[in-house]
């Protein structure tokens, strides 16, 4: 097939970020990420299908594989037909990824796609490769896939005709993914950058946190649950509650979110039979560095991360903690700190075999890791009708958004947190390998507990 992108397009270098992520990719622990759409009505087979793979042109880093191009060094190559496969199943019939999530991005697309329909639902789960895109880009793919099936529903008579529009993307624009981040610096070799670098390296590898505990009744022999993961709504009226309670505490809502899951993983800990001590706990966060120029961009990793440490120490002191997360979250934004992490990999990958060294230490580099997104919908390009609040795309009403990130070794929880319909949704993954789902479930309990206690006091 010959697929609508400049001869020079391909073959196109890796970033920093992406060759971080393929350090990182490990068939136990796939550098993969899940985004789960729920639907009220009965989604049309043919038409998902071509909607998909029509967005999916729209985006080639989700149609491109990796290998030696330039000079053989590790590159997207062009697009050679490969579509994204999808499973399309009754409700009741499991979803199993192969390989237990891992993709092979060396002779495979980093896209996967499980459709699971009932009589008038429809459940949705995308299985993408991080080294292709971020989350930010998987839900650009997202709303171009709902904009092409709003036609097409309008096309087959399922739907009457919607205002949908579709805007269009500059695919050149993914040759400039990397300025961002501080990829000019590194070129330059610019002293403070290799400085904060190097400080940055220091701080979150050479320092270290310390990992949630495994549960006390070792069930690490049951086989994974991969990809479930565990949920916990918050009704409209419950997060504007929440939202008071920050800002009774002079914090914003992602304040008061971060505060209780740092005071959550040190009280699972805790509950495992872990005194307070000299522990470090530590939240990783990804940090979107995309600017105006941006916009047109398709579905690529244009990010960085930021980590939030505290010691039992520190949060001893409830009130002390709550304002300095309130303080480096506010110097995050302004000193766009996200942009040393990518520095740091920048400065690592001059030195041959670093990187796969770093990502290899027995250390834990994050307790546990945060995405939060606010309302997904508002992240589409596309622009698609709404009913009460929720986005109509032909027969499909999209009744909620979820999905968890990428987990790491020794990083054994990750949780994500979407705000769609005015409505919050905690979500969370444990590690397979150390945690059952009646486990993750706990843990979301604990800190679903945590943020519910200030809904009491309001």
């Amino acid at each position: 097939m010959n697929f609508p992108y400049p001869k020079r397009l391909f073959p196109l270098h890796l970033t920093d970020i992406e060759h971080f992520l393929v350090a990182d990719d490990r068939r136990d622990y796939p550098m993969t990420f899940v985004v789960q759409l729920k639907f009220s009505g009965r989604a049309d087979e043919e038409g998902l299908r071509s909607a998909i793979r029509q967005a999916a042109i729209r985006h080639p880093l989700l149609l491109s594989r990796i290998g030696p191009g330039k000079n053989q060094a590790l590159c997207w190559l062009p697009p050679d037909g490969q579509f994204p496969a999808v499973d399309f199943a009754p409700a009741e019939t499991p979803v199993v990824w192969p390989l237990g999530g891992w993709i092979d991005l060396r002779s495979e697309i980093g896209l996967r796609v499980a459709v699971r329909t009932g009589a008038d639902e429809t459940i949705a789960s995308f299985h993408f490769h991080h080294v292709c895109c971020d989350g930010i880009g998987a839900y650009r793919f997202l709303g171009d896939m709902l904009g092409y099936y709003a036609l097409h529903a309008a096309q087959i008579g399922l739907a009457p005709p919607q205002d949908v529009e579709i805007p269009p993307l500059e695919v050149t624009h993914l040759r400039s993914r990397a300025d961002r981040g501080g990829g000019r610096g590194l070129e330059r070799n610019d002293r403070r950058v290799i400085r904060d670098a190097i400080r940055q390296a220091y701080d979150v590898i050479g320092k270290g946190c310390t990992p949630l505990c495994k549960p006390r009744r070792d069930r690490s022999h049951l086989p994974p649950t991969y990809p479930a993961f565990s949920v916990s709504p918050f009704s409209r009226a419950q997060a504007d509650q929440l939202r008071d309670a920050a800002k009774n505490l002079g914090l914003m809502l992602n304040d008061l979110l971060l505060l209780e899951l740092l005071a959550t993983c040190q009280q699972w800990n805790k509950l495992q039979g872990l005194s307070p001590s000299r522990h470090r706990y530590r939240v990783m966060m990804p940090v979107d560095l995309r600017g105006t120029e941006d916009f047109q961009t398709p579905a690529a990793n244009v990010i960085g991360y930021t980590f939030i440490t505290r010691s039992d120490s520190q949060l001893a002191n409830r009130t002390a903690v709550a304002q300095s997360i309130r303080e480096e979250t506010a110097g995050i934004k302004h000193n766009r700190s996200g942009e040393r992490f990518v520095e740091m990999v920048g400065t690592g990958r001059k030195v041959p075999g670093l990187l796969r060294l770093l990502t290899g230490l027995p250390r834990t580099l994050a307790t546990v890791i945060l995405s939060n997104v606010g309302d997904p919908s508002r992240r589409f390009l596309a622009r698609l009708p709404r009913r009460g609040g929720a986005v109509l795309s032909g027969n499909l009403l999209l009744e909620q958004i979820t999905g968890h990130p990428p987990i790491r070794p020794r990083t054994r929880a990750t949780f994500s947190i979407t705000q769609y319909r005015r409505e919050l949704i905690l979500g969370a993954y444990g590690d397979p390998h150390s945690m059952t789902l009646i486990h993750t479930q706990q843990l979301l309990d604990l800190y679903a507990a945590n943020l519910r206690a200030h809904l009491a006091e309001h």
